[in-house]
Formats: structure tokens, C-alpha cells, sequence
């Protein structure tokens, strides 16, 4: 699985997108094991639309780290 996950991520975040994500759903509820947690960015509009795209992409990377640290 993880393969065919890592051909999904989102190239300028390298997070996981919304098709490879619902995988992951169906395959987290079928082995109940682990956490899903899934956060929806608020505004992150506004950054893209004050900061450029690219500093929003990097907001988003940033956040991911976090939580993917916090985790660990």
C-alpha cells in the first residue's frame, strides 16, 4: 500500500492527497490499527492570496511536520 501511496502525495507538500487519503480510510477501518486524523486548514486561502502559493504549499508542509512529530 504504501507504495502506490507515495505515488499520490502532493508533490510541493509531500503529504498525502485526497485519493491516496481515502485509501488509507478504507484500509485504517478495515485493519483497526493506528489513528487517522484528518485537519482541515482554514483560510489557507488567504495566505496563498497575501504570501504567494508557495508560502502557503510551505504552511502546509510545516503543519504536516508538526503533527507527524507530535505523533511520533
Amino acid at each position: 500500500m504504501s507504495e502506490n501511496l507515495n505515488n499520490q502525495e502532493i508533490d510541493f507538500t509531500g503529504l498525502v492527497g485526497r485519493v491516496a487519503g481515502e485509501e488509507m480510510i478504507k484500509v485504517a477501518i478495515s485493519e483497526a490499527a493506528g489513528a487517522l486524523v484528518i485537519y482541515d486548514v482554514d483560510n489557507i486561502g488567504k495566505v496563498n492570496d497575501a504570501f504567494g502559493l508557495e508560502a502557503g504549499n510551505k504552511a502546509i508542509a510545516f503543519l504536516g511536520e508538526i503533527l507527524s512529530n507530535e505523533a511520533s
